[in-house]
């Protein structure tokens, strides 16, 4: 059962969530990921189950999210459906793959993960923020177009896949960087292709865990497989008013601003993963 103020509380993590992944082009999962421990922890359910109920309902809102933002970024022009599909379709294989494996083994552990997770990222962050910024009219043109192989693409969305499944977080922390650094798009387009993948890979993944067999899972009303309703719709709300208003902040900002503002958010997310 919600009370008032556990809905008042899952409402501003929506908003807050939901703002953050339409101006960055991430999934929100920093937001979801403890908030969705938080609420769980309070049902009593056992701890394997529940990092497999916040990974779930992490990456069913991630997927709302997405369209959400995806809209936004239709309206200013900014949606590039071959990259979106090359990227989205190799997140999809690889993360249904992976989320079939935590939800029947366990294996998984949080802070091995944590440690794997810095180790490839870290560098990839300090690429990201060495390489030249471009703006203005620069980046504008830039953003019109995309000379880069669909194949690397593909294994950029392949490993996305993997890190999505293991931590709950959509993938944008790794597609942002590798497509920022490695590709040489500008912060704003990667972005915006990040936040339309994020929409294929969740997509998948949230049909996977709303119909797999989750015997373990305590009986709870309107809960279908890992996906939990009373949990995941206030947080939806949130995020479905919020994600226009943060790609609408992200066209008004400079790239600069937008890869400081990234990096924050990458050195919080590691803290939260090895604390």
């Amino acid at each position: 059962m919600i009370f008032t103020y556990d809905l008042l509380i899952l409402l501003l993590a929506g908003l807050s969530a939901g703002f953050l992944a339409g101006l960055l082009g991430v999934g929100g999962g920093i937001i979801f990921v403890p908030v969705l421990s938080w609420y769980l922890e309070k049902t009593g359910v056992d701890s394997h189950v529940e990092v497999v109920m916040v990974i779930a309902n992490s990456l069913a809102l991630a997927c709302i999210m997405g369209i959400s933002g995806t809209l936004s970024q239709k309206k200013k022009g900014y949606f590039f459906p071959k990259p979106t599909l090359a990227l989205g379709m190799g997140g999809a294989i690889t993360s249904v793959a992976t989320a079939y494996l935590i939800s029947h083994t366990e294996m998984y552990d949080k802070r091995t993960f944590g440690l794997f997770f810095s180790i490839l990222l870290i560098p990839l962050i300090v690429k990201m923020f060495r390489a030249k910024d471009t703006s203005g009219e620069v980046e504008e043109a830039e953003d019109k177009n995309i000379d880069f192989p669909k194949w690397r693409l593909f294994l950029v969305g392949l490993l996305t896949g993997v890190v999505s499944a293991l931590s709950g977080l959509g993938g944008g922390v790794i597609m942002i960087p590798l497509l920022n650094s490695w590709a040489g798009l500008s912060m704003r387009k990667s972005g915006a292709i990040s936040l339309s993948s994020i929409v294929i890979i969740a997509f998948f993944m949230s049909i996977y865990y709303m119909t797999t067999s989750a015997i373990d899972v305590p009986k709870m009303p309107l809960t279908f497989g890992y996906i939990h309703l009373p949990v995941l719709l206030p947080l939806a709300l949130g995020v479905s008013v919020a994600a226009p208003f943060g790609v609408k902040m992200a066209h008004k900002m400079s790239g600069t601003t937008i890869k400081w503002i990234f990096v924050t958010l990458f050195c919080l997310i590691l803290i939260e993963m090895n604390w």
